[in-house]
């Protein structure tokens, strides 16, 4: 049977891009994966106090139960489609093959794409969550000798300052690979760990500082990207810069239910769909496309906190 579309969706190259995994990359940690079935979909998002008040769960003998009543507004949004191609001419495939290379280059161009796809995301993910907007006034910005890289500091005195603020008690943290060692090597925290006010030199465990504010992970982002304009001399930084979020995570939460401070919805699962054409170079040339229907979603802003510009930033 014809179809008009010349892209066909391949299963098994579609697998293996599932099965991808840069560890680099933390977007999905962040703000996990939650299905929608519609492009256009109802999520829920929470009052300030939603979960906060208790309910009467009294009844008579012969009464009906009090309704449990949630304070939240269903509000519309939309998933938006992301897409990467790459081009893979029959020759190279050929002359790989007759060479006995082991690597089978439709996969490695399917991963090719994934990765591209999974980059732009990382930096999706990673300018919402560093946008103080995003937060209202659940946001901080360190400057001078309170930044958490200068000895000076008191990365305590800013955790009891900002927890207050958190409509639940935060559940994960974010920091980018190049800033967390400013903070496994701050003094407070080394003094604290080693028990000592003269030893306060060394690299503690960030496993150690987790515990210590009372977190169930400490998430490092490792991406980095280059943020020059095209033309321009490389300047490659952090995806996730010098910021540090903290924020709660429902594990159980759902787009329509349970309070957490954010997730990604997706509309179906990520596709890889080829298509052959061989009018172009002197065997044709196959077209491997990436496509996924996904949007990041900030549910409960009071669920979260950014200390901004929390370490100075080297250029």
């Amino acid at each position: 049977m014809g179809t008009d579309r010349p892209y066909e969706i391949n299963p098994e190259l579609s697998g293996i891009s599932l099965a991808y995994r840069n560890n680099d990359y933390i977007a999905d940690k962040v703000l996990p994966r939650l299905p929608v079935t519609q492009k256009v979909f109802k999520y829920r998002k929470f009052a300030d106090d939603a979960y906060l008040n208790a309910p009467n769960t009294e009844i008579g003998r012969t009464g009906m139960p009090n309704q449990l009543n949630i304070k939240s507004t269903l509000e519309l949004n939309e998933v938006k489609s992301h897409s990467l191609e790459t081009e893979l001419p029959q020759e190279d495939i050929d002359e790989a093959q007759a060479s006995g290379a082991e690597d089978d280059l439709m996969e490695v161009h399917t991963n090719l794409v994934t990765d591209g796809l999974s980059l732009a995301r990382e930096v999706r993910a990673a300018k919402l969550l560093c946008d103080p907007a995003t937060y209202g006034d659940n946001t901080h910005t360190l400057s001078g000798e309170s930044q958490l890289n200068n000895p000076k500091s008191s990365i305590i005195d800013l955790w009891t300052d900002i927890k207050k603020n958190f409509l639940i008690a935060p559940s994960h943290a974010v920091i980018s690979d190049t800033y967390a060692l400013y903070l496994q090597s701050h003094p407070e925290i080394v003094g604290m760990y080693k028990g000592t006010d003269y030893d306060r030199k060394g690299l503690v465990p960030l496993e150690f500082i987790k515990e210590l504010l009372g977190l169930k992970e400490f998430i490092v982002g490792k991406a980095k990207i280059n943020s020059a304009k095209e033309g321009q001399e490389a300047n490659i930084v952090d995806v996730w810069g010098n910021d540090l979020l903290f924020f709660y995570q429902n594990p159980i939460a759902r787009v329509k239910n349970g309070v957490t401070f954010g997730y990604t919805a997706e509309k179906g699962k990520r596709e890889i769909q080829t298509f052959y054409n061989g009018r172009p170079g002197s065997h044709g040339v196959h077209y491997i496309k990436a496509v996924e229907d996904v949007n990041e979603i900030v549910a409960s802003a009071k669920c979260g906190y950014l200390i901004k510009n929390a370490f100075q930033k080297f250029a």
